[in-house]
């Protein structure tokens, strides 16, 4: 059952999963930061491989999406918290990005999209006279 005690509606902050042994979709969470040049997506994904997360763009959303490992045996765990299974997180590009430059990197579990400003939604400095 869920607990909630000191939450909002529509919020829960625990699951009790001996009581509900459902499989949850694993939830990757993502930071997302902004400077003067570009954003990034920084998104912490431990236990996959490069080759299992797939990054694509399509009407101006960008898609990371992550494929569990078909291979893994099934184990009995008497406490589960790392998320495993397939995921997928879409983020809407904001006005002055360029979609034709963007780069990944992952390493250490963690996740880097860098999505370049345009130009144009880069600020200008304007000296004082």
């Amino acid at each position: 059952m869920y607990n909630t005690m000191n939450s909002k509606p529509g919020f829960h902050t625990r699951r009790d999963f001996r009581r509900h042994p459902m499989h949850y979709a694993p939830t990757v969470l993502a930071n997302v930061v902004e400077n003067d040049k570009h954003y990034q997506i920084q998104m912490a994904i431990p236990g996959y491989q490069k080759d299992q997360i797939d990054i694509s763009i399509a009407e101006n959303t960008l898609t990371i999406a992550g494929k569990a490992n078909e291979n893994e045996q099934e184990q009995i765990y008497t406490r589960k918290e790392f998320a495993s299974g397939n995921f997928s997180r879409k983020f809407t590009l904001p006005k002055g990005t360029n979609a034709e430059n963007i780069s990944a990197e992952y390493a250490n579990s963690i996740l880097l999209i860098t999505i370049t400003k345009t130009p144009d939604a880069q600020p200008i400095k304007v000296n004082i006279q």
